[in-house]
């Protein structure tokens, strides 16, 4: 079993995919019970530091994982024009934000969605008003524990336009949908990809013939 990262540019094959290092597996699918230390609060004009719980939620706990001190790209590998517009699908409590955010160059404007609705109350309260170009929407869809409801649907429509994204990000979704679902979504990030976006996603792959019972 193994955690793969792959970047796809519209309109063309799989350009990388790279095993992800045994670290950033461990934070890509899994949550931290370590005890973490109390963090003070913010300093005026700094960015807050989402609460702990959401971070267990999301897995990496460590403030760290949520930093970008140096300003630097969030994807070391990507061109600087993929940052022109980012849809962040199931952006969490805003840690990929954050460190847009913080980069030398942010994004020129910057979609975040998830389905749980307080994670993203929270990114609208305090980031968004120290980066208006960030935006965080709610994808009111049916989850069992985080966004319940009887009437709520399995999918919907992504809120961007066609073709309007030069970079998709997809970390730790696609790991948790059912195949219908995942062929969805998957029609839908090729709607408002840019011709020539990419798309960065996180995949957890497995030999089917060892798990028949998935």
């Amino acid at each position: 079993d193994k955690s793969v990262g792959m970047w796809r540019k519209a309109g063309r094959d799989w350009s990388e995919a790279a095993p992800l290092t045994d670290e950033a597996e461990a934070s890509t699918e899994s949550s931290s019970t370590a005890e973490v230390p109390l963090e003070p609060p913010p300093n005026a004009g700094e960015l807050p530091i989402p609460p702990l719980e959401m971070r267990q939620m999301v897995g990496p706990t460590d403030i760290a994982a949520f930093d970008n001190p140096s300003g630097a790209p969030v994807f070391a590998d990507l061109p600087e024009a993929a940052y022109a517009s980012v849809f962040d699908f199931g952006c969490g409590c805003g840690r990929l934000a954050r460190q847009m955010i913080q980069q030398t160059t942010p994004p020129r404007r910057y979609i975040g969605v998830d389905l749980h609705p307080a994670m993203i109350r929270w990114c609208q309260e305090h980031l968004t008003p120290q980066a208006p170009a960030f935006e965080f929407l709610h994808h009111d869809v049916a989850h069992p524990s985080r966004n319940p409801g009887k009437d709520k649907p399995r999918t919907r429509p992504l809120p961007a336009a066609d073709r309007s994204s030069s970079l998709v990000i997809a970390h730790s979704v696609f790991t948790h949908l059912v195949e219908a679902d995942a062929e969805y979504y998957l029609t839908e990030i090729a709607r408002i990809l840019a011709p020539e976006g990419i798309f960065a996603s996180t995949w957890f792959l497995f030999d089917k013939r060892l798990f028949p019972m998935l």
